[in-house]
């Protein structure tokens, strides 16, 4: 006779974990801050955690028509999404080659939007799957008529262009003919059916900025279009007509002034009002906010002339490079129908500001090429240099971020506060230690789970969870830096996330044992 024994695999020897169980549900509400109570069981995220990891990657993929044959000479850029540090620097760009290929280097914390243009077709792709297949479409088109709000004479000579979280890695720009007509050319996104109506829905619904000369310059916001826009249909395939914007531009009221006390070269006037105490004046009022590439210039000798759309409240700044501190009482100006010529806004000579710092390795000694960056990708990360000091110029420091982290290969910091009040210069020290977090599921009896789920629970400098499923052996691993993490554990998808199970563990842990009934 035969004997048949089913077996299951189990952990030999011993996993330490970092809190018991009581701990870890005293400790939760403090580590969870305001994203929960302990009643409230975590809701797994759609997609992959947004943690930074040190060194670059390659990003590669190549170009095709609808045919599926490769597109060579197609012109490609690369946008990481950055929030701070990058408005001024030329966005990646490459040309395919005869295969349709094309690759880039980026920062492990690049959230990658890929933009493809040849003659008049092009794509844009969200995506960090390699490799990369951007198959063109024809261009999406946005007729584009400035009319004159009073008259509605078509004005001509007027600068259009496209704006919005969509469009930075193809900021497309216009100018008015004669009759104030233009077009504006926007990417589709590659997806399926459903994601592609979706997304290209928002790519039509970009903002648009339009400025001409004696009018006040208007950005419109995708979120709140004035009534005069007409409707965008939902596109339902690749030979949509154009659809047409017609935007009413306003004379407005002429404000006039000076920026005094240095050198205003390339300084440009961000204007945002009316203001009341919280917000807009009047919610449904003129409203105007230039900002960033939308804002004014100012001439060479600090003069400026700007026009705002009704009598308020404004806030009006200057930013540049050379400009030094700013009295913001002088910003805040009311102007009258009548408008004003008397502004006056005195800077001071420009002073060393920013972030500076070093990043040490277990034993104290610096480490070069060290990445620094914040926990979130807004800003392409800084390298230590061989002395293992790195600088963040005074343009990013005093744009954010506001936490910090260093990372070297398996090694990580805390992630650390950034002060920038009332100091011109802030330093900053980074300790490295071993990082991320790794370890195995098992039953009550100690059998390991394969195919369980691990959630990394949200916290403050993690805006978002992460998932992880365990493998063959019950194993699974999270790339976090240093400092405490709650993780949460069930046994499959098909079962609930228990309080009950939690554990608070620390970055750096890699001998974990979780245990799910």
């Amino acid at each position: 006779a035969w004997l048949v024994a089913h077996t299951r695999a189990a952990i030999t020897g011993t996993a330490e974990v970092i809190q018991t169980q009581r701990d870890g549900l005293a400790a939760l509400p403090a580590l969870l801050g305001a994203s929960g109570t302990d009643d409230d069981a975590p809701v797994p995220p759609g997609g992959t955690s947004a943690v930074i990891s040190s060194g670059p990657v390659k990003l590669e993929g190549r170009v095709v028509d609808d045919q599926k044959r490769p597109v060579a000479g197609a012109e490609v850029t690369l946008d990481c999404g950055y929030d701070h540090g990058q408005a001024d620097v030329p966005l990646p760009r490459a040309t395919t080659s005869a295969l349709g290929a094309f690759t880039f280097e980026a920062d492990a914390g690049c959230l990658p939007s890929i933009t493809a243009v040849k003659n008049d077709r092009m794509i844009q792709v969200m995506s960090r799957s390699q490799p990369l297949e951007l198959v063109l479409a024809p261009r999406l088109v946005i007729a584009v008529h400035v009319v004159d709000a009073e008259t509605g004479a078509g004005i001509g000579n007027a600068e259009v262009s496209t704006a919005g979280v969509l469009s930075a890695s193809y900021r497309n720009s216009a100018t008015t003919n004669a009759s104030g007509h233009a077009e504006l050319y926007v990417p589709w996104m590659s997806g399926g059916p459903a994601h592609r109506n979706r997304m290209n829905r928002l790519n039509l619904d970009k903002e648009i900025f339009a400025r001409a000369h004696g009018y006040v310059p208007m950005h419109v916001d995708a979120e709140n279009q004035p009534a005069h826009m007409s409707d965008v249909a939902n596109p339902t395939d690749h030979n949509d007509p154009p659809v047409t914007r017609t935007i009413r531009l306003v004379r407005g009221i002429v404000v006039r002034g000076q920026l005094i006390g240095a050198a205003t070269t390339e300084a440009r006037l961000d204007v945002v009002g009316p203001l009341g105490e919280f917000g807009p004046a009047a919610p449904d009022g003129p409203w105007t906010r230039r900002k960033g590439l939308e804002a004014d210039l100012v001439d060479a000798d600090g003069r400026f002339e700007i026009r705002v759309p009704a009598p308020g409240r404004y806030r009006i700044r200057p930013h540049a490079p050379s400009l030094g501190a700013i009295d913001d009482a002088e910003t805040s100006i009311e102007v009258g129908p009548g408008g004003r010529s008397d502004v006056v806004i005195h800077v001071g000579t420009p002073s060393a500001k920013g972030i500076t710092g070093i990043v040490l390795d277990p034993s104290g000694h610096p480490v070069a090429g060290a990445q620094v960056s914040p926990p979130l990708p807004m800003m392409a990360p800084v390298t230590t240099d061989a002395r293992g000091q790195f600088s963040i110029p005074s343009a990013t420091a005093l744009g954010g971020p506001y936490s910090l982290l260093a990372r070297h290969g398996s090694l990580a910091s805390e992630i650390l506060p950034v002060d920038l009040l009332d100091k011109p210069l802030t330093h900053m020290t980074f300790r490295l230690a071993p990082a991320g977090i790794s370890g195995v599921v098992v039953d009550d009896e100690g059998y390991v789970v394969p195919g369980a789920e691990v959630y990394r629970n949200v916290t403050d400098d993690f805006v978002s969870g992460d998932r992880a499923t365990t493998d063959a052996e019950g194993r699974f691993s999270f790339d976090v830096p240093r400092g405490s993490f709650v993780l949460s554990v069930r046994r499959s998808s098909e079962h609930d996330f228990l309080d009950e199970d939690d554990r608070i563990i620390a970055g750096g842990t890699h001998n974990v044992r979780l245990v799910v009934p």
